[in-house]
């Protein structure tokens, strides 16, 4: 039969014994084990600890797209756009940049290098995103350069 050998309200070993009083212990059943505790009438299951969970492995963002604009005259003069982007439109103090395909807008973050003051606006639709160039009164200015880098972060 199996026993329980209890030191200190818990159960220190298991052993097998015809009588387990010769051994000083309490006969238990098979789902009793090492680290139980014992009150003197009834055993409980040791406290499970909390599983730890792996730590989140940071994301690496990775480029997923650039472009280059050039403004002449308050128009494009040249562009050149990643595949992954569709077009550029261009008016008058704002940018609009295209995806080719549908996109998630939180998997993405847009840096833009601009030789004026300037605000990304949200994606709209998950398919473009704006920026806007505006001077400290909100007033549209003209930037002459523009470089963007799209980061994929999932």
């Amino acid at each position: 039969m199996r026993a329980a050998i209890i030191e200190s309200g818990k159960v220190a070993n298991v052993i097998l014994a015809d009588d387990p009083s010769e051994f000083d212990a309490v006969p238990i059943g098979d789902e009793v084990g090492i680290w139980w505790g014992y009150d003197g009438e009834a055993f409980t299951s040791p406290v499970q600890p909390e599983p730890v969970p792996e730590p989140a492995r940071p994301v690496e963002p990775r480029l997923f797209a650039s472009i280059g604009v050039v403004i002449n005259d308050g128009a494009i003069a040249t562009v050149e756009m990643a595949a992954q982007l569709q077009g550029a439109i261009y008016d008058q103090g704002w940018l609009m940049v295209m995806f080719a395909e549908q996109q998630d807008a939180a998997n993405y973050l847009v840096f833009a290098q601009v030789d004026v003051p300037a605000r990304i606006e949200q994606f709209k639709d998950g398919g473009a995103f704006e920026l806007v160039f505006s001077d400290v009164n909100g007033d549209p200015v003209e930037p002459t350069r523009i470089d963007i880098q799209i980061l994929k972060v999932r």
